[in-house]
């Protein structure tokens, strides 16, 4: 997905993979990238708005494309699944989104 809007969640990309190296991150600066867009594509509606799926009758993506989860959980678990990383690498990518912008 390289919508307009992700273009714009990715414009400090460079800023956050600082912090996310500086938090023991291990992935180079295009893993991370990918792994950002990954990031935000399964958590921006579940972490900013609490936006789910009953808000548009059950669909599974929003009308700019990212997806909708029940839960802040659930979207997190579809993150990790999809960029095949645990827990810990997840609370490192949070981090470092949230350390640049507030994210939740």
């Amino acid at each position: 997905m390289d919508s307009s809007l992700m273009q714009h969640f990715m414009h400090d990309a460079k800023k956050q993979f600082k912090v996310y190296k500086r938090t023991g991150g291990v992935s180079n600066f295009d893993m991370y990238k990918e792994n950002l867009k990954l990031f935000y594509y399964h958590t921006i509606n579940s972490h900013c708005g609490g936006i789910t799926p009953d808000i548009y009758d059950g669909a599974s993506t929003d009308p700019d494309g990212f997806a909708l989860y029940d839960s802040r959980e659930a979207g997190e678990a579809a993150f990790m699944d999809a960029a095949k990383i645990g827990y810990a690498e997840l609370c490192r990518i949070f981090k470092s989104v949230d350390a640049v912008h507030p994210y939740s």
